[in-house]
C-alpha cells in the first residue's frame, strides 16, 4: 500500500508463528539445480549422551550414574538450525548489507581501543 501524500511505501514488519533466533556456528549449502543459493546454518556443540544409566539404591531411590555404561558419540554435533534458499540477486543486497555491518562494527571495535 502507498503512501498518497508521498511516493512512499510502508511494510508492516510481522514475525511469522515459525519465527525464532537462532546461535549460527557456520553455513553448509551450495547451488539448487534452479540456480537459487541454498544455505543451512548450523551450530555446534557437544554431543548429549543418547543413553545414560543410573544404580538404583536399596530403596528404590535413583543413584549416581554409572559412567561406564553411558552411551554417546565420539564426535561434534553439527546441528542444522535453520536452511534458507535465496536467488542470486537477494544474494548480493545481502552481501552489501552484510558489509555495511561488518564496517560498523570495525569502526566501533576501532574507537573502543582509542
Amino acid at each position: 500500500m502507498t503512501d498518497n501524500d508521498t511516493n512512499k511505501v510502508k511494510f508492516d514488519q510481522i514475525k511469522s508463528p515459525a519465527f525464532r533466533t537462532i546461535h549460527a556456528d557456520g553455513v553448509w549449502g551450495g547451488i539448487t539445480p534452479r540456480g537459487y543459493i541454498n544455505m543451512g546454518f548450523y551450530s555446534e556443540r557437544s554431543p548429549f549422551p543418547r543413553q545414560v544409566t543410573h544404580a538404583v539404591s536399596e530403596d528404590q531411590r535413583l543413584s549416581d550414574e554409572i559412567r561406564e555404561e553411558r552411551i554417546g558419540r565420539d564426535a561434534i554435533v553439527r546441528e542444522i538450525e535453520c536452511n534458507v534458499i535465496i536467488d542470486v540477486r537477494f544474494a548480493g543486497s545481502l552481501v552489501s548489507w552484510l558489509q555495511e555491518k561488518i564496517e560498523v562494527i570495525k569502526k566501533s571495535e576501532l574507537q573502543e581501543e582509542e
